[in-house]
C-alpha cells in the first residue's frame, strides 16, 4: 500500500526497477535530485539569522522533508522534534496556521516511525496530528485556509488507513471507509453539501476541477485511489481494483495533459519540497497502467494485460521523448497523449533504455505467452534482456530470472 505516510509526499518509483536505477536522462530525478535539493535547503537555511521566525521553522520542515524522503530517518526526525520544539515551547501565536505546522510536524513523526515498522509509535503521532486538525477546523473563522486544513486532515486519514492495512489492525472494508473519507476531505470545496462533488460523475474530476487544483493536490488523492486499488487487488476484487486504478489514471492524465514545454524543461529546483516533479507526475500513468495490468493477469484475463501492458510501455517511451504541450494546446477538449499504442511498433532504444522498461516488457511477454503470441513475447524477453544486462551486467540475478 501505497501510504503517502509523509506530510508532503511524493509519488514513489515502481518497486520492479532494479536496485533503484534511474533513467540516465532524468539524472536529477531521483536520489541527485533530492541531494541537490538538500543542499539548497540547507544553504537557505543557514542563511536565516533569526531562529524564532516561521521561515526559519519552515526551513527545518523542508530539511526534515528531504531527509525523510532520501531515508535518513534519524536526522528527519530530529528536524521534526526540533520544530516541534520551537512551535510549542517558543510561539505564543495559537493562530491555525501555527496549530497546522505543528499537527503537519506530528504527521512527518509518524511517518518517520511508520517507515522504521514502529507501527505503535507511528499510530499515536497520526492519532494526536488528527485530533489537532480536526480541532483547527472546528475553531476556524478563516474561510480562505478551510480548503488546505481539510486537505490536510484527509493526509493523515490516509495514511492512518494505510497504517492500519499494513499493521493488520483494521479489516479492509474499515479501511476502505477511512480512505473514502480521506478523498473527501482532500476534495472539500469542490462538494456540494449533499455531498456530490461537483462537475464529478462517477468520481471522475473533471478539468474543470482539476484546473483549480495543484500538481501536489492531484497526485495526493491519486495516491488515495491507488491504496483503494491496491486493497481490492490484496483481496481479489480484482474487477473493482481495475475500476479504481482507471478513475485515479483518468486523473493522473489529465493532471500529464496540461504540463506546457516548460515544465517539463524545468527539470532542477522547479518545485516545492515534496512537490511531484514533471517526471513523477509522467511515472504515475504509467504505474497505473502496469498495476491493471497485474489486475487482468491476476484475474486470468491475459488478454487485457497485455493490452494494458502495452500501453503502459507506449507511455513509458513516449514521455521520454514528450517535450509538453504548447500553451495553444493546454484546455483543447481532444487527448494531446496518445490513445492506443501496439506491441509490435515500440522498438527498443538501448541507449536510452531504463528498469522500468525491462519490467513493463517481462511481464508483457508473459502476459503474450498465454494467448497464444509466442514470438511476440519471445521479442519483449529478448528485449527485456539486453536491457537488463545493459544496466545490472550479466551476472544480475534480473539477468538469470529472464
Amino acid at each position: 500500500v501505497r501510504a503517502e505516510l509523509s506530510a508532503y509526499s511524493t509519488p514513489k518509483q515502481n518497486n520492479t526497477q532494479m536496485n533503484g536505477d534511474e533513467d540516465k536522462e532524468n539524472a536529477l530525478e531521483g536520489y541527485e535530485r533530492l541531494l541537490q535539493m538538500l543542499d539548497i535547503a540547507q544553504d537557505r537555511h543557514d542563511s536565516i539569522k533569526a531562529n524564532d521566525t516561521l521561515e526559519y521553522i519552515q526551513s527545518m520542515m523542508d530539511l526534515g522533508e528531504l531527509h525523510y524522503q532520501l531515508g535518513n530517518m534519524e536526522q528527519s526526525q530530529d528536524m521534526f522534534m526540533s520544530v516541534l520544539k520551537q512551535l510549542l515551547e517558543n510561539n505564543t501565536d495559537n493562530g491555525g496556521s501555527i496549530m497546522m505546522m505543528v499537527a503537519q510536524s506530528m504527521h512527518s513523526l509518524g511517518s518517520v516511525h511508520a517507515r522504521c515498522g514502529e507501527f505503535d509509535e507511528a499510530y499515536r503521532w497520526y492519532e494526536e496530528s488528527l485530533r489537532r486538525k480536526n480541532e483547527i477546523i472546528r475553531e476556524s473563522s478563516n474561510s480562505e485556509s478551510i480548503n488546505s486544513y481539510h486537505f490536510e486532515l484527509g493526509k493523515t486519514h490516509n495514511a492512518l488507513a494505510a497504517l492500519q492495512t499494513m499493521r493488520g489492525g483494521m479489516q479492509w472494508r474499515e479501511a476502505m471507509s477511512m480512505f473514502q473519507l480521506a478523498e473527501r476531505h482532500q476534495l472539500h470545496g469542490h462538494l456540494r453539501d449533499d455531498g456530490d462533488a461537483l462537475g464529478m460523475e462517477e468520481n471522475v474530476v473533471t478539468k474543470q476541477i482539476l484546473e483549480k487544483l495543484t500538481p501536489h493536490h492531484v497526485q495526493s488523492i491519486v495516491n488515495i485511489r491507488f491504496n483503494v486499488g491496491k486493497l481490492l487487488q490484496q483481496h481479489a476484487q480484482y474487477d473493482d481494483a481495475v475500476d479504481t486504478f482507471r478513475d485515479a489514471l483518468d486523473l493522473a492524465r489529465l493532471d500529464v495533459e496540461r504540463m506546457t514545454t516548460d515544465d517539463v524543461k524545468d527539470n532542477g529546483t522547479y518545485a516545492a519540497v515534496g512537490h511531484p516533479s514533471p517526471f513523477e507526475r509522467k511515472n504515475t500513468v504509467v504505474e497505473l497502467l502496469v498495476q491493471i495490468a497485474d489486475c487482468h493477469a491476476s484475474a486470468q484475463n491475459f488478454d487485457e494485460a497485455a493490452q494494458a501492458y502495452e500501453e503502459a510501455l507506449g507511455y513509458h517511451i513516449f514521455f521520454r521523448r514528450w517535450k509538453g504541450n504548447s500553451d495553444e494546446s493546454i484546455g483543447q477538449e481532444a487527448s494531446v497523449l496518445p490513445a492506443t499504442f501496439s506491441a509490435t511498433n515500440i522498438k527498443i532504444d538501448i541507449e536510452n533504455a531504463t528498469t522500468m522498461e525491462a519490467a513493463i516488457r517481462s511481464n508483457l511477454a508473459h502476459a503474450l505467452a498465454h494467448i497464444g503470441q509466442e514470438k511476440l513475447g519471445l521479442e519483449h524477453y529478448e528485449a527485456s534482456l539486453k536491457i537488463k544486462r545493459q544496466i545490472g551486467g550479466s551476472e544480475h540475478v534480473e539477468v538469470a530470472h529472464t
